[in-house]
């Protein structure tokens, strides 16, 4: 009977020391091995606010908004001009027939060239954030890598429910998130940030 208790009691131990062996934090050079087949996680959001990269990327996405704009109001203002020529001119002569032709050439030049442009400036703008992002992701796969861990996942920014929202509202939102929780341990954002910036115009 003593026996039986014995072996008994030691199989709990076992088991409980077995379950923290695996759900315990692990650090120094057995970091790499014990987390081979493990998951981590990665703010997407907190890591483009942190990053250094993202502020030279706004103000080239804004550079290129602000020279469409300011071409674009100097195509509008040469039409004004040409108008305000019409105004002064009597509508059956030459001149004016001449101005009102000009005119229409060029409403329908910044039609076209204003539906080119805007296609453009958004077509940049995606391509400058989807290198940053791909960045991202590559960094993160490095770390992951080195670290051991086979999969990263996307972890939701910590965000509260906002005020007064339906059950509806709050179903999606709840549903939307794709990953409720995660040990702090296992959190890449800030290793990407850190080696992002640190290699950042280099």
């Amino acid at each position: 009977m003593q026996n039986n208790r014995f072996s008994s009691l030691l199989a709990v131990m076992v088991m409980i020391a077995l379950a923290a062996i695996l759900t315990g934090p692990l650090s120094g050079s057995n970091q790499a091995s014990g987390n081979r087949g493990g998951v981590a996680v990665l703010d997407l959001n907190r890591t483009y606010q942190d990053l250094r990269e993202r502020t030279q990327l706004e103000q080239e996405i804004q550079a290129i908004v602000n020279r469409f704009n300011e071409e674009r109001a100097e195509r509008a203002r040469a039409i004004e001009r040409i108008e305000q020529s019409m105004g002064i001119l009597p509508p059956e002569g030459e001149e004016f027939a001449k101005l009102r032709a000009d005119r229409q050439r060029k409403q329908v030049e910044f039609r076209l060239w204003q539906q080119y442009q805007e296609r453009r400036v958004v077509r940049e703008s995606l391509l400058k954030r989807e290198q940053l992002y791909r960045k991202a992701i590559s960094t993160a796969g490095e770390l992951a890598s080195r670290a051991g861990y086979d999969v990263v996942l996307l972890k939701d920014p910590t965000t509260a429910f906002p005020p007064n929202i339906n059950p509806q509202q709050f179903q999606a939102i709840a549903d939307s998130r794709k990953l409720l929780w995660s040990r702090s341990e296992v959190d890449l954002t800030r290793e990407v940030v850190e080696r992002m910036n640190a290699t950042y115009g280099r």
